[in-house]
């Protein structure tokens, strides 16, 4: 549809047309591979392998024929891992695997432009949107410290096993969303004369850290286990499994009254039957924007650990004879008379409070 023709909507068309010119979206990627060997002698084998990841996204932040290259910028993605493991033959029948890694994930987006956020409308249309994204400069940064150890013994018909894993996650997580400032203008002429009808800004609670957040998270598991031979056609795995998990609080909490006190600071549960399958229960720390409540948390966690149904697999592995049916919960099992499982998976769970609160 046509522009009204008054000297406003004129001056800020004139205004708009150079930032509303067509741009582009590129995706460059480098990804390196170091890997080394060494056999130590005649009982240990050493690997070492480093990897590197460098991803550009040129104005990958923000898209559409409505965005102005100034409402987007590049997104990185920066990645190092290096890991080394440590196979040992202690004797003839016992063996040992040491693993250890370091990892840095950092995703950074960037803003083309240091003006606010403006979205321009005409005919309660948007027509564009200049400045910068509403959340952009931005960036989530994850340091990961890993250390297992895994040690098999052979005696007679049975394997045994034993093991620990440690993990620790320092994260920095950086989102300012609508901190700086967001103006809507419904026509092209206020936008001209600087008449917004909406002003959008965001600023930090007292006592947070706004739009900076520090969700640290540290794990620690361990487990036995023994693969028994009764028969030639006839194998009894049992094992047992604890983890604990320690996610950071901030210093605020949202104020969801009484379920404050129930929310988690170290969350631990014992399971049996899947014991070498580590398992996560993530949880969200962002100040300013509220997220499921502890009970909510808590159940989905839950609903994740417990099958629903006798033949749904939890640990990922696959049955013979089985096949995936998409949009399923787990992996069903179509029935084989060679094979058969019994697996038995509570989840029994702490809430300990945050003794700040």
């Amino acid at each position: 549809s046509s522009l009204p023709n008054d000297q406003n909507t004129i001056a800020g068309y004139n205004k708009l047309s150079p930032l509303a010119q067509s741009w582009n979206r590129t995706q460059n990627q480098d990804v390196y591979l170091l890997k080394a060997d060494y056999e130590a002698n005649s009982t240990n084998h050493v690997t070492l392998r480093y990897n590197r990841q460098d991803f550009t996204g040129g104005n990958f932040e923000n898209g559409g024929i409505t965005n102005s290259i100034e409402h987007t910028g590049a997104s990185l993605v920066k990645t190092d891992t290096l890991a080394g493991s440590l196979a040992s033959s202690v004797t003839g029948n016992v063996f040992n695997e040491l693993r250890g890694q370091y990892a840095k994930d950092s995703e950074p987006g960037l803003a083309n432009s240091t003006n606010p956020e403006g979205i321009v409308q005409q005919g309660g249309q948007t027509v564009l949107t200049i400045g910068r994204n509403s959340f952009s400069p931005r960036e989530t940064t994850i340091k990961r410290y890993q250390a297992a150890d895994t040690a098999t013994f052979l005696f007679g018909n049975h394997t045994a096993k034993l093991g620990f894993d440690y993990n620790k996650d320092d994260i920095l997580n950086f989102f300012p969303g609508n901190f700086f400032g967001s103006y809507t203008f419904t026509s092209i002429a206020a936008f001209n004369q600087g008449i917004p009808t909406r002003y959008v800004q965001a600023f930090p609670g007292p006592g947070t850290s706004g739009p900076f957040t520090n969700p640290d998270l540290r794990d620690y598991s361990a487990f036995a286990a023994d693969e028994w031979r009764i028969l030639p056609n006839l194998t009894l795995n049992v094992g047992v499994r604890y983890d604990l998990q320690d996610v950071h609080q901030p210093n605020v909490l949202n104020p969801r009254g009484i379920l404050n006190l129930l929310r988690p600071h170290a969350l631990d549960h014992l399971r049996h039957g899947d014991f070498q399958q580590r398992d996560q229960c993530p949880d969200d720390h962002v100040h300013g924007k509220p997220g499921p409540d502890v009970s909510e948390r808590v159940r989905d966690a839950a609903d994740r650990h417990l099958p629903s149904e006798a033949d749904d697999l939890r640990d990922g592995s696959q049955l013979p004879g089985a096949e995936d049916h998409a949009g399923e919960r787990g992996r069903r099992a179509r029935p084989d008379p060679r094979h058969f499982r019994v697996a038995r998976l509570p989840l029994r769970a702490r809430l300990v409070p945050d003794p700040f609160d």
